[in-house]
């Protein structure tokens, strides 16, 4: 008779130790991949289109969900404009096991306002360990947003850029309606705004981590300017630049709160 309890008595026991496992899991989850349509940056969606979200997680003793938090990061100077149609999303996602590979598909709405936006992704496990979050930037366009036409430098080889030697560009921004503002800065091209990954994936050690090493704003505060004329830029290369890879990045916001986006690279030297 005893010998039956004790049989009876083992699943209760086993299933207690599982709890205390869990109980006892301090391990957080991690988040090892992340892509948007197969690109882990330079991303560029299209309003109306579908883009995926690709995501890789681990844990080692069972994962419970991941959630996605898709949200616009315009620089606030939104103020005074049209009511923008910013995209917001978010999702709680059920995964099981050990390691997730989620494929989740989004449609960016068609109205949309163009601009950067990122997806924030966190990642819970059985426990409640949440892993620490990764981003990834991703630009909207909609066919609203101004244009960049640079004629000159010839962006798509190397451009050099000597310490004290005067930089500038020839070419245009265009906007259908109406541009209102337009800033150009040249930063190292390790410091972009929590991009996955640069160009050629690395770290160049720059100095110049607090903001970037030349920016320079245009208003254009009329009511009909659809061009602007990038031979307004001109600057002088700091002579104590550090030597290496930087993004010259322009950001064109026009009058309806569309952002148009460029950028390049040049080397200083």
């Amino acid at each position: 008779m005893r010998k039956y309890i004790w049989l009876l008595a083992l699943p209760l026991l086993f299933a207690a130790c599982e709890e205390d496992d869990k109980d006892q899991d301090l391990n957080a989850p991690s988040i090892d991949s992340l892509a948007i349509n197969g690109k882990d940056h330079d991303v560029r969606l299209q309003a109306g289109n579908d883009m995926e979200l690709e995501v890789t997680a681990t844990d080692d003793q069972g994962l419970q969900e991941i959630k996605v938090d898709i949200h616009d990061i315009f620089d606030g100077h939104e103020h005074g404009k049209r009511a923008l149609n910013k995209w917001s999303t978010v999702r709680n996602i059920p995964v099981s096991g050990k390691e997730a590979n989620l494929k989740e598909s989004f449609m960016v709405p068609g109205q949309a306002t163009a601009g950067r936006y990122h997806a924030l992704v966190q990642t819970l496990d059985e426990a409640g360990n949440e892993a620490p979050f990764k981003e990834i930037n991703f630009v909207v366009e909609n066919g609203q947003q101004p244009t960049f036409n640079v004629t000159s430098p010839n962006f798509s080889q190397e451009v050099h850029a000597p310490k004290g030697s005067t930089f500038g560009m020839q070419g245009t921004v265009e906007d259908q309606q109406d541009l209102a503002e337009i800033r150009i800065m040249i930063k190292p091209a390790h410091h972009d705004d929590h991009d996955h990954g640069d160009d050629d994936g690395h770290d160049h050690g720059h100095s110049h981590d607090d903001g970037p090493l030349i920016e320079k704003d245009f208003d254009l505060p009329g009511d009909s300017d659809t061009s602007f004329d990038l031979s307004n830029f001109s600057v002088t290369i700091p002579t104590d630049a550090e030597t290496g890879h930087y993004h010259v990045e322009m950001v064109a916001k026009d009058g309806e709160g569309n952002y148009g986006l460029f950028k390049a690279k040049i080397h200083i030297m």
